[in-house]
């Protein structure tokens, strides 16, 4: 007889809404463009008018506005209308992701414009670095998100997420998963299971092993 022990679960993605300055300085994310992830529940630009920069400044502690994000962009109070994303899925996985895009686009207004790379790791660092980051970037490595974090450039997602949504419609692990520092840092689109392992049940009990069945042991 054999048993299947997962050793871990290894969570595969998180949809993360970047900010665009550089990682040496301090953060300057840009809600307007950001606010409008797929998964997402805060606002977006107004939808008048085609591509253009954002007229708001970043939000820091000294920016004071009314309402949520979502009820600000109904205001007309930000531009634009496109959306980038940046991800690690190219090919099938691309194709599925943009193709789940369509009703968002649909319904929004928003031209989502999404690029996957097989070299995501690599390039998001490039990207930011030189003032080229996405308005959303999708991680699949959790450590690599906190690392950009830890280096303040990524902004704390409660500014502009309905949190009380989010809690009713998240377990408490998975916002603490995504929690950096104290902050909201992400939300995550999905997990998937790796490195699933057969043993021999018989051998083991022989040998005197045993499993270990919390995160303690």
């Amino acid at each position: 007889m054999k048993r299947q022990f997962s050793l871990f679960l290894v969570l595969a993605l998180i949809v993360v809404l970047a900010a665009c300055g550089q990682r040496p300085e301090a953060p300057t994310p840009q809600p307007t463009e950001e606010s409008s992830a797929p998964v997402a529940d805060s606002g977006e630009q107004g939808d008048d008018g085609p591509e253009s920069e954002p007229t708001t400044a970043p939000m820091t502690d000294d920016t004071e506005a009314d309402g949520t994000f979502w009820e600000r962009a109904q205001n007309g109070e930000f531009s634009g209308s496109t959306v980038t994303i940046f991800g690690k899925w190219t090919e099938a996985e691309e194709e599925n992701f943009v193709a789940a895009l369509a009703p968002f686009e649909e319904a929004t207004g928003i031209d989502v414009e999404y690029e996957g790379s097989s070299e995501f790791e690599t390039l998001i660092t490039v990207r930011v670095e030189g003032g080229d980051a996405p308005d959303v970037a999708g991680f699949p490595q959790p450590g690599l998100l906190a690392q950009f974090v830890h280096e303040g450039v990524i902004p704390d997602h409660a500014q502009f997420l309905d949190v009380e949504k989010l809690h009713e419609n998240y377990g408490e692990a998975w916002i603490d998963l995504a929690t950096v520092d104290g902050q909201l840092s992400g939300v995550f689109y999905r997990a998937s299971t790796k490195s699933i392992v057969w043993y021999p049940v018989e051998a083991f009990e022989e040998a005197g092993y045993e499993i270990p069945e919390t995160w303690d042991e």
